[in-house]
């Protein structure tokens, strides 16, 4: 058994499980690129099975895309693998057509909710591969008769869409960071934040002041989407996640917005990580927090690590990357304590080593003793959940929340202390008690530079004892 994945990581969690199944010397696993993938040569192989499993549906961005990948893939069953018959899960009809070959039998299937179905081709020479007819198309795969022709005020975002990403180029590819903020209000006319999801475009309007002439705010909001359209080659305005944003409070973030289900599958610092693009105001992943996530998976190892309000765990998963010894995940909602439960099982992490607690988190800390090297404390601004007593707000609440995670520090533990409030101001009692060092600005990636208040930032210690030498003998 032969078995090929593009993603390092995912091979050497297939090699492991292979050795613990006691098959080390039947199956043989490499790091290798759908482009080349070619029939074993180790022995003559006449026939023989491929099973394919392609990002299908959910884990690719546009139908384009998904449609791009399988015609690449019926490229390869066709040149490569002649003679043999073949199986290859999609979740649309229209995936398995454009691979170009005839499937001669299908099984509807699901996959957890997703209905999905398994297509059996039979590579033999009557299976003719077919050449799809396609349009003129640019560099991005789209027509540019599909794209909107920009206003004045469009070319203006469209220019500072291109500068931003040039600007962030090189960063990006040394980090391999595919996931980053492109936009955030660099113009205030046009105050919206514009992020890429591995391709994906999110937009989140920031709503405008009152005095703004709806109308004018309209266009304007229009007139970013047409840019957004052009520079990214993105023909339909349905392909890009918009949001109409306000102010929200207590668990408003947190509703849904839409019930499209359909999730991405993307990768930051070696972890593989689920978002929603389209149902939800938040994504499942904040990047503005990706350089404190390396922070944590780089001091984690060894280490006893704690999420408090952990959100849908992404801390956690890199601390798990990282090698931490264990770790306790703390949040009080159930949607994404199970978003959670994927980050973790899709990165072969064990919810036995990572253990994920619903509750409240002042209640949880109050309650019990445990202690932790290295801690997470990321509290939203407003808190008001049906499933508490009373309300939270980290401005008024902090001192006591800090001080009851300081109780779960271990004696030379650290805790990040981390919050969104741009109002927020430390209360003196924290300085006095522990030492405190400001690090918002080491916690925010080129991507951010403009958003320098979107956190703020702090690494908690317990202050060292003074010490006296004793006096010389005389």
């Amino acid at each position: 058994i032969r078995g090929y994945d593009g993603d390092v990581a995912a091979i050497r969690r297939a090699e492991e499980n292979a050795r613990r199944m006691g098959l080390g010397s039947v199956v043989r696993v490499r790091a290798r690129q759908l482009s080349d993938i070619t029939k074993p040569t180790h022995q003559t192989m006449e026939t023989g099975l491929l099973v394919v499993n392609p990002p299908w549906g959910e884990r690719l961005s546009t139908t384009a895309a998904a449609e791009k990948l399988y015609s690449a893939l019926g490229q390869v069953m066709h040149s490569e693998f002649s003679g043999w018959n073949a199986a290859v899960l999609a979740a649309q009809m229209s995936h398995a057509k454009a691979t170009g070959l005839r499937s001669h039998k299908q099984y509807k299937m699901k996959s957890g909710p997703i209905d999905i179905a398994l297509f059996l081709f039979a590579l033999d020479e009557a299976n003719k591969l077919r050449q799809t007819q396609e349009k003129p198309l640019d560099d991005g795969g789209v027509s540019q008769q599909d794209l909107p022709t920009l206003s004045t005020g469009g070319e203006m975002v469209a220019n500072r869409l291109r500068k931003n990403l040039k600007k962030l180029s090189r960063w990006r590819e040394q980090e391999k960071v595919t996931c980053f903020r492109i936009y955030d209000a660099d113009m205030p006319e046009y105050a919206v934040a514009i992020d890429m999801y591995q391709g994906a475009i999110h937009m989140a309007e920031y709503a405008p002041p009152k005095t703004v002439n709806e109308v004018d705010a309209n266009r304007r909001f229009d007139d970013v989407i047409d840019a957004v359209q052009v520079v990214f080659n993105v023909s339909s305005r349905g392909d890009i996640a918009v949001k109409r944003r306000k102010k929200q409070r207590g668990l408003d973030q947190y509703e849904r917005v839409g019930r499209r289900n359909q999730r991405l599958l993307v990768n930051e610092l070696g972890a593989k990580l689920w978002v929603n693009l389209f149902d939800y105001l938040d994504t499942g992943l904040f990047l503005d927090h990706r350089p404190l996530r390396e922070r944590i998976q780089r001091e984690v190892k060894g280490k006893r690590f704690l999420n408090l309000f952990c959100y849908t765990g992404v801390a956690s998963v890199q601390a798990g990357v990282g090698g931490a010894r264990y770790s306790t995940s703390v949040d009080l909602s159930n949607t994404y304590l199970e978003w959670f439960r994927d980050n973790l099982a899709i990165n072969g992490l064990s919810e036995s080593r990572h253990q994920i607690i619903r509750d409240d988190v002042l209640n949880w800390l109050a309650s019990g003793t445990s202690e932790y090297d290295l801690i997470l404390l990321d509290p939203p601004t407003f808190s008001n959940s049906k499933s508490t007593a009373s309300d939270f707000d980290v401005q008024r609440d902090h001192v006591s929340l800090i001080r009851l995670t300081m109780a779960r520090l271990a004696g030379d533990g650290v805790l990040y202390f981390s919050n969104n409030n741009r109002r927020f101001l430390l209360a003196a009692e924290i300085t006095e008690e522990f030492d405190v060092e400001e690090i918002t600005k080491s916690t925010l990636g080129p991507d951010f530079t403009r958003s320098t208040h979107i956190h703020k930032c702090w690494r908690i210690v317990r202050k060292v004892s003074g010490f006296t030498w004793p006096e010389a003998a005389h």
